[in-house]
């Protein structure tokens, strides 16, 4: 979807495919949707979608953040304990 486009070489109009774009004004606490979906139903479950992948990524990236902490933890009390008992 990059540069609007939704990953279609043929250049014309796929029916298998809906495009649905969300820009969210933080600032203004305001939200854009724009893109075509052939249905309500469609969009709803597009949105039930991109809700759970970016919940998947964000926990993913949690994991990931969690286990860096808890290696360095590992690291510093070694170190400590390198200094105690010297």
């Amino acid at each position: 979807m990059e540069n609007g486009h939704n990953g279609n070489d043929g250049g014309g109009d796929n029916k298998h495919t809906d495009e649905l774009v969300l820009r969210f004004d933080r600032v203004n606490m305001t939200l854009a949707i724009s893109g075509h979906v052939h249905n309500i139903d469609t969009a709803l479950t597009m949105l039930a979608m991109g809700t759970r992948e970016y919940e998947r990524q964000l926990r993913a990236q949690q994991a990931l953040q969690l286990q860096a902490e808890l290696r360095q933890q590992a690291q510093d009390a070694a170190v400590a304990n390198a200094l105690r008992r010297h």
